[in-house]
Order: C-alpha cells, then structure tokens, then sequence
C-alpha cells in the first residue's frame, strides 16, 4: 500500500505511512471477524493477547521514530523492509 500512494498518487513518504496504518485497523477488525466466523477459520487466539501488546507499545514507537526521519531516510527504510519481506518470503514459503 505504501510504494503504491508514493509512486502512482505522489502522496510523500510520511503521509504515506500514516495513511496505510490508518487503513489497518479497520481491515483487521473486519478481517479478523469474517476469518473467525467462516467455517474452519483457525485464530491462534493464545497469540492475540502478546501481538496486541507488541502492537500498542511498538506502534507508537516506530510512528515516532519514522516522523523524525527525513523523506528520503525514511524511504529506503521502506524499501529495505519491504525486500527483507520479499527475500523472506523466496526463500522459506509459507
């Protein structure tokens, strides 16, 4: 969602950020209860509790530290994050 909002809709790397964080939340919400509801939908719920802390005390934090960093900084934090992810993601699956 991120390098979609900079590179086709020129919104800066901050608002950026902002916006997609914003988005999650209600897509989690909603994503969540239809995942839960359907047939054989699977939540770890013993997981909930510590990703939620994690969520509400790192949130903040990396919101935080990303506003100090310049655009330009920020941007190849972005990117490195997101090939990490890619990386990740060739090499072990699933």
């Amino acid at each position: 969602m991120v390098p979609l909002q900079v590179l086709w809709t020129r919104v800066g790397q901050h608002a950026a950020n902002g916006t997609s964080l914003a988005a999650i939340a209600p897509l989690t919400l909603v994503g969540t209860a239809v995942y839960a509801l359907a047939q054989g939908g699977h939540i770890a719920w013993r997981l909930v509790l510590p990703l939620t802390i994690g969520s509400v005390i790192g949130a903040p934090l990396g919101a935080r530290s990303a506003s100090r960093l310049p655009e330009r900084d920020l941007r190849r934090v972005v990117a490195v994050v997101i090939a990490v992810a890619g990386l990740k993601q060739l090499i072990f699956p699933g």
